[in-house]
């Protein structure tokens, strides 16, 4: 892999947390699952931003699965971990921006046409609640197959590979978070914003990674 197509998709994966942050932090305290209707009714009547906000959880999602598929062309040059864990990253990526493209629909089709009935509202939060987390099962496979290929691939990667195992932990309690309709793991709660977060961050040290490796590359070169 050349030096600028690391740097590309590097790119590409900065771009991709950069947009999910900025969903998050346009629109940080939706409704919970199983918030009252009141609540539900209040926020989507009072908030401007949930548009926006969705539109970078899709666009997140979107270049999460270029970013996938040079990050799987990455380590096919410099691995020799089996072939097939990239091919299990790159399918595990593009179930999670699907997932994550789907779920943004539905939270920008209730911010573009709030509801009035108050059953309707609480209905359509919830799904878009669990829409979300079901999204960790595609991050969980991410992010198990990143952390697979880099400790397979030993040097400076295995230790951003040891980062990635309590990440994957994380993503299963994010799953778990569905289960629950109150209480601090309640889904769509502080924890699910965490869990997820996780996998965020360690996306975003993957492309730093990638980019820190074009500039050895780089510097090699000359």
């Amino acid at each position: 892999m050349s030096v600028r197509q690391l740097r590309v998709v590097g790119v590409t994966g900065l771009l991709a947390a950069l947009c999910f942050l900025v969903g998050f932090l346009v629109d940080p305290t939706p409704p919970v699952a199983g918030a009252p209707a009141s609540q539900v009714l209040a926020h989507a009547s009072a908030s401007a931003a949930d548009r926006t906000a969705a539109f970078m959880f899709a666009l997140s999602g979107a270049l999460l699965i270029p970013f996938a598929a040079g990050v799987r062309a990455w380590f096919a040059d410099i691995s020799n971990a089996p072939r097939w864990w990239g091919s299990v990253l790159l399918a595990a990526a593009i179930a999670t921006g699907t997932l994550l493209i789907a779920a943004s629909t539905l939270f920008f089709t209730l911010a573009s046409h709030p509801v009035q009935n108050s059953e309707l509202a609480t209905l359509l939060s919830d799904l878009i609640n669990y829409a979300f987390i079901f999204v960790g099962f595609g991050s969980l496979l991410v992010v198990f197959a990143l952390t697979a290929l880099m400790l397979a691939t030993g040097g400076p990667l295995a230790l951003l590979g040891r980062i990635g195992v309590p990440v994957t932990l994380l993503q299963v309690v994010f799953l778990v978070t569905a289960l629950f309709t109150s209480g601090p793991l309640v889904a769509g709660g502080v924890v699910t914003i965490v869990c997820f977060s996780a996998a965020g961050l360690f996306v975003t040290l993957t492309a730093i990674a990638m980019l820190w490796f074009a500039r050895l590359m780089a510097l090699a070169s000359h």
